[in-house]
């Protein structure tokens, strides 16, 4: 995943969170695409893409993540991450810069064991 769709992910989990607000104020049921981070090999399409599931009157609000993998399209995980969960995984993947940083100063450390 390039910087930019890390970016572009991280703003349609957030819509998520915020939509996930309006659907339990409102009331509302629906289930609606937020984006997706797609591509075509040879055969098939992989990737992730992202939906917002809203039921129970609002009251339970879902941000469906759904990845298919690379090689092998018939291994795919859909991941149903409550309001919680999203707000831990937007924490991860704002961190995710910083760690790799910190990984590669710590890989060049390393070199000196050789």
């Amino acid at each position: 995943m390039t910087e930019d769709e890390r970016v572009q992910l991280v703003s349609l989990l957030k819509k998520g969170l915020e939509w996930g607000e309006k659907a339990n104020k409102e009331k509302v049921e629906i289930t609606k695409e937020l984006g997706a981070f797609t591509r075509k090999s040879n055969h098939h399409q992989n990737g992730i893409s992202l939906t917002f599931f809203s039921a129970n009157e609002g009251k339970q609000t879902d941000v469906i993540v759904k990845i298919i993998d690379f090689n092998d399209m018939y291994k795919k995980i859909d991941l149903y991450c409550n309001p919680e969960q999203v707000k831990q995984l937007i924490a991860l993947l704002e961190k995710a810069p910083e760690t790799c940083k910190k990984l590669k100063a710590n890989e060049s450390k390393s070199d000196m064991f050789k």
